[in-house]
């Protein structure tokens, strides 16, 4: 495809708009493992600049350029074989069709929250989710995969074939080595029910984060969580409103034993809203992937901790929140939880090293074009300087 064909700029448009204007002078739209491997020793001959692109999600925009676009969307097949457990996903393929795979198969991984992903970037990058502390980072299910060299070479990826560059891929990086057309993950069949549950906290964030965060440190490996604070400006901080607190969770057990896991911090302020449901466990994953946004302009960071949130550190935080400078959509810090299996596999095994920890912060900032050079940079350099480099430990 070229500039101007017809479904081009659909096509060239990335997840995050703030690179929408870095257009590819073409897209290989690939269709197979030799159709990657024609494009890379087209690009190697003519000295043409390209990138890999699947689900297009990427934050740090890497998915872009304006040379080569590899698209591997197209290489979405799938099979599963019951006699091992073990699932194979093409490289271009989005969580959306992992989870359709693993789900008639009543079988699961590590997997995301976001259908529209790219599964080779989760997958290479390491990949987090609700079963990490059940079941360890996504990487570390990978059991093969198949790669393009940047000389046009197809290898076969495992413990035996290829080993150090199977290594590196398991948890260092989409398209630092090469171009993955397909991933073989050893998967784990799925409980008979979860206990899944929404609950959000509207204000009183200064009593119910010490609360929740010291209730989630000491809570088994078998639930999984991810709690969020929403920023407010200080103008809609005089009217009323103030930092909430949004959590979702997974429990592989009964209501009654994730509402005494979470027993202190209703304690210290009644949610405004709560569901705690036990359901099928891909039902439940229905209910988590239901807020799906539209592309827009985002900034992500994000970093590992171990250790319980300190009172000094959410009350930081917390003070910055409500000194947000404000965007025409939102700001927000996330907390998910880590350790348990993921911590268990010695950091040298693979190239994810992040096996010490027991949470992942991430902030999230999100604009548009209405937002002004100048109200994007005040933003930005909120993010920076006060929240992502706040002091989170005691």
């Amino acid at each position: 495809m070229r500039p101007g064909d017809p479904g081009f700029a659909a096509v060239a448009l990335p997840y995050n708009l703030r690179a929408e204007s870095v257009t590819p002078a073409g897209i290989a739209r690939c269709l197979s493992v030799n159709d990657v491997a024609s494009s890379i020793i087209w690009a190697r001959q003519y000295g043409f600049p390209l990138i890999a692109r699947s689900g297009g999600h990427s934050a740090g925009d890497y998915s872009v350029t304006r040379g080569l676009m590899i698209n591997t969307r197209q290489i979405k097949q799938t099979s599963f074989d019951a006699r091992t457990g073990i699932a194979t996903v093409g490289g271009g393929i989005l969580n959306q069709g992992v989870y359709d795979a693993l789900s008639v198969n009543k079988a699961t991984i590590t997997h995301g929250r976001c259908p529209t992903v790219g599964a080779a970037g989760f997958l290479l990058g390491g990949g987090i989710g609700f079963n990490l502390r059940r079941l360890g980072v996504a990487s570390d299910s990978l059991v093969a995969s198949q790669i393009v060299t940047a000389d046009g070479e197809i290898l076969t990826l495992s413990d035996s074939q290829n080993p150090d560059l199977f290594w590196a891929c398991r948890g260092g990086g989409g398209g630092n080595f090469g171009i993955n057309t397909s991933f073989s993950v050893q998967t784990t069949p799925v409980p008979g029910s979860v206990t899944a549950s929404r609950i959000v906290w509207d204000g009183r964030a200064d009593k119910v984060m010490p609360a929740l965060a010291g209730a989630l440190q000491d809570s088994p490996v078998s639930l999984g969580s991810w709690t969020t604070l929403g920023a407010v400006t200080p103008k809609e901080l005089a009217s009323g409103k103030d930092v909430d607190i949004y959590f979702e969770g997974q429990l592989i057990g009964t209501p009654g034993q994730l509402r005494k896991i979470l027993a202190p911090a209703c304690a210290a302020g009644r949610p405004a809203q709560a569901t705690i449901k036990e359901m099928g466990y891909w039902d439940a994953q229905e209910n988590f992937f239901a807020d799906i946004e539209e592309p827009t302009k985002f900034q992500n960071r994000g970093l590992y901790f171990r250790g319980l949130l300190s009172d000094e550190a959410i009350a930081t935080l917390i003070h910055w929140l409500r000194r947000w400078p404000g965007t025409s959509l939102y700001a927000r810090v996330s907390f998910l939880q880590t350790g348990g299996q993921a911590n268990a596999v010695p950091a040298t095994a693979t190239a994810f090293v992040h096996r010490d920890n027991d949470w992942y912060m991430v902030w999230h900032l999100k604009w548009t074009s209405k937002d002004s050079d100048r109200t994007v940079a005040e933003n930005l350099a909120w993010c920076r300087d006060r929240i992502y480099l706040a002091n989170w430990q005691s």
